[in-house]
């Protein structure tokens, strides 16, 4: 696993999580960052290609959240269920 990739891998995690729509988007950002932190001196070969395995399926799941122009707002003041009948 090439040192290149890896950082690739990590860059998209980072651009990716702002786009995710939880509460804990902080908290996701500070474990992506704690995790590499904790497996860069990771020397086997097998145990580095797991855990980039395991980040790049994050990867493709933060990918499923970019969308563009997309409203993830709730407005809870609107009536969701307006009275249209005549007067």
């Amino acid at each position: 696993m090439s040192q290149l990739s890896v950082l690739h891998t990590y860059r998209h995690l980072l651009r990716g999580l702002p786009k995710f729509p939880s509460k804990n988007r902080a908290k996701l950002l500070l474990e992506v960052k704690s995790e590499f932190r904790l497996n860069k001196s990771l020397a086997t070969e097998p145990a580095l290609s797991n855990r980039i395995a395991e980040a790049r399926g994050g990867v493709d799941q933060l990918k499923q959240y970019q969308f563009e122009g997309v409203n993830w707002e709730i407005r809870t003041t609107q009536n969701p269920l307006p009275d249209n009948r005549a007067q």
